[in-house]
């Protein structure tokens, strides 16, 4: 479909919209549109009226699917949630219903909850979230070594709480991809980054808490280093999704390598937990190798 630039002023230039548009957006005189600059496309959205709604029934279902059924309808950009419950089940969606940032409990009685999204997108700043993210994962990493290296249970459990902290930003984040900037060209490359970095975040959370069931930790000193060299390798790859640079990615690939040779002539003669160390460390390395292979759409 092709519009016609009319000149209305010296600096003012207009093209009219398609009827069939207003129509199904029941647009009228001095309605507002949300108009952004994507490159070389103007995109044109009526966020007033384009409310989308869902009616999920989560009667007789397990906790872990009735979360399930909200972090999809969550991700997916749903404005509006309807919610058919078990009154038994009232306190597990609200507490789950807390997660979810941005939405909130408008209306509810013993079998219905309403969900609205009171978010609006002029809030966040998709540098910031994602900057956010990486400092909360590089924390998690340095608090998990740290808590192995000093048999601390009490910090091995704080890390399911950085983790949910990630999740919660990891999740708004998808949300607000999948809601408004479904025309971004690298989106899907944000998309696997922002989900890649939930996987690290996991990981890590994992390998907490296999070491948080022994009644004590030992882990071998060669173990520990690498785990710090892993650590490293996710500070160094922050800095070049800040800032591309070549030979700093040839390098960061040899250490990488390097790495991933030098943990798996490690698992021989090693105790169960320390084996799964080893593989949790080994599946951060390759996901942070993915990592790189979407930053190269973004910088290049």
């Amino acid at each position: 479909m092709k519009r016609k630039i009319i000149q209305l002023a010296p600096k003012t230039k207009v093209i009219t919209i398609p009827n069939e548009f207003t129509i199904n957006n029941k647009l009228n005189k001095g309605d507002f549109l949300d108009v952004e600059i994507v490159n070389n496309s103007l995109i044109i959205t009526n966020t007033n009226n384009n409310k989308s709604e869902i009616l999920l029934d989560l009667t007789s279902l397990s906790e872990d699917l009735i979360w399930r059924h909200l972090i999809t309808s969550y991700r997916k950009g749903t404005d509006i949630i309807k919610i058919k419950h078990n009154n038994k089940d009232l306190k597990i969606i609200q507490n789950l219903i807390k997660d979810l940032m941005g939405m909130a409990i408008v209306k509810q009685n013993k079998e219905l909850i309403i969900v609205k999204d009171l978010f609006n997108k002029h809030d966040i700043n998709i540098k910031d979230t994602i900057d956010r993210v990486f400092k909360l994962l590089i924390e998690e990493s340095e608090e998990t070594l740290q808590a192995l290296k000093d048999n601390d249970k009490t910090s091995l459990k704080n890390i399911d709480l950085l983790d949910f902290n990630i999740n919660r930003f990891t999740n708004l984040y998808l949300r607000v991809l999948n809601k408004y900037s479904f025309q971004e060209e690298k989106m899907l490359s944000l998309y696997k980054i922002i989900s890649t970095l939930e996987e690290i975040g996991d990981e890590y959370r994992r390998i907490a808490n296999v070491n948080l069931r022994l009644k004590d930790i030992k882990i071998n000193k060669n173990i520990l280093n690498y785990f710090s060299e892993v650590n490293l390798l996710l500070k160094e790859f922050y800095s070049l999704f800040n800032k591309y640079d070549k030979e700093k990615i040839i390098t960061f690939y040899e250490k990488e390598d390097l790495l991933l040779e030098n943990l798996k002539k490690n698992y021989n003669k090693r105790s169960s937990n320390e084996i799964q160390i080893l593989s949790g460390l080994d599946t951060i390395l390759h996901l942070i190798k993915s990592l790189i292979e979407e930053n190269f759409v973004l910088s290049l």
